[in-house]
């Protein structure tokens, strides 16, 4: 008898390790926006590069940018909580860069 691909696909990206990729991507998104937001035109200014075990790390341009996001801590944290309930953001770590990493 054939599965269907609802019951299959949910335990082959478990058992592969994407949902782990995939679920630290959309806290990613989800920060980016949160960031945009509190800093406006000054967003060009930093970049996200990973989240991993509640680690959000973040390059900047220059340190009023780094101070900006890392006092706007609790800030993502609650808006991170209701957007991704299952995320627990430890810390925001803020590292000072002369430019930022192109993808």
């Amino acid at each position: 008898m054939l599965k269907p691909m609802s019951d299959i696909i949910p335990n082959a990206v478990g058992r592969s390790g994407i949902g782990q990729s995939m679920y630290a991507a959309n806290v990613v998104t989800v920060v980016v926006g949160f960031f945009q937001q509190l800093l406006g035109d000054a967003s060009k200014q930093f970049k996200v590069i990973s989240y991993k075990d509640g680690v959000l790390t973040v390059d900047c341009l220059n340190s009023v940018i780094a101070n900006e996001i890392a006092q706007s801590e609790d800030k993502c944290r609650a808006f991170l909580r209701k957007k991704v309930p299952r995320a627990k953001l430890k810390t925001i770590r803020t590292r000072l860069t002369d430019e930022l990493e192109s993808w």
